[in-house]
This record gives structure tokens, C-alpha cells and sequence, in this order.
């Protein structure tokens, strides 16, 4: 790969390191969200990651479009980060090194906290599903919500008229 297409290719990179390290600010302030319980935080995170995901995407097609015009297979999936490491000048091939490392460091990083997002929603979703069957008197061993937030079950029409 030329050394013009290799610049361009660490600049897309850095860039794409900068837009995920983002995400994950993102993706921790909608943990606190969560944990607070406020549901305006947790939907103005979800806009903003939808925006931060759309830049990616651009950046991705960007990258991709320069591999694709340096890979004369046409298949860039198969095309290694180490492979350009290794085929880069030396003082390139440093910097990409760095930058497989951030790559590696943020989406790991990212990884982890969107695990924890998706425990808390969950458990938000059995708290929010008992409180429904202990308001509405109802069996407690079958869910009214599936895991994924989908109405499993109706609870009916309920009148409160008792203290719990």
C-alpha cells in the first residue's frame, strides 16, 4: 500500500479510536441514567449514540473504500490490521501499532459497559414486571414482560382498591 494510503488510513483510524472512545462516554452516561432512573437521560444518550453509530458508519465506508482500492482481491474483510503493520514503514507501522491498541482498548472498554447497560435495563424489567403483579394480585411465576421489553402478557383491566 502506498504511503499517501497509508496516512489517510492511520487519519481514518484515529478518527474512528476518537468517535468509539465517544460511544463509550456516551454509553457510561446512560449508565448513570439508568441507574438514576431518568428515563429523558437514557433516551438523549440512545439519540446520541444513534448519531455517534452514523459517523462510524461514514468513517467505516471511508475506510473500507481505501482498502478496497488497495486490495486487488476485492475482499477487504480479509485484510489484516497486522498485515498493514507489517508492510508499513517503520515509523507507520508504529503508529498503527498504537492505534490496533486503542481500537482494542475502547471496544473493550465499550463491550464491557454495554453489558452492564443491558443488566440494568434487564433488572429495571423484572422490577417494573413484579411491581405489576403485586399491584395486580396476579401470579407471580409468569412474566408480563419478555427480557427483550416486549408485552408478554396482559394484565387486564385493574382497579386498586386496596393497601399494599
Amino acid at each position: 500500500m502506498e504511503i499517501a494510503r497509508l496516512n489517510d488510513l492511520v487519519t481514518i483510524l484515529n478518527e474512528e479510536v476518537d468517535l468509539l472512545a465517544r460511544l463509550h462516554s456516551t454509553l457510561l452516561a446512560q449508565q448513570q441514567a439508568l441507574v438514576d432512573g431518568d428515563v429523558e437521560q437514557v433516551t438523549a444518550t440512545v439519540e446520541e449514540q444513534i448519531e455517534i453509530l452514523r459517523a462510524i458508519g461514514a468513517i467505516e465506508e471511508k475506510r473500507t473504500a481505501i482498502l478496497a482500492s488497495e486490495n486487488h482481491e476485492g475482499d477487504v474483510t480479509k485484510l489484516k490490521l497486522d498485515h498493514l503493520i507489517d508492510a508499513a514503514p517503520d515509523y507507520l507501522a508504529s503508529e498503527l501499532s498504537r492505534t490496533k491498541q486503542a481500537l482494542k482498548n475502547v471496544l473493550d472498554a465499550i463491550g464491557r459497559v454495554n453489558t452492564q447497560n443491558g443488566m440494568l435495563i434487564n433488572q429495571s424489567l423484572a422490577y417494573i414486571d413484579n411491581t405489576i403483579k403485586l399491584v395486580a394480585g396476579e401470579d407471580r411465576t409468569s412474566a408480563v414482560y419478555t427480557p427483550q421489553g416486549d408485552v408478554k402478557r396482559t394484565t387486564g383491566h385493574i382497579v386498586i382498591n386496596r393497601t399494599i
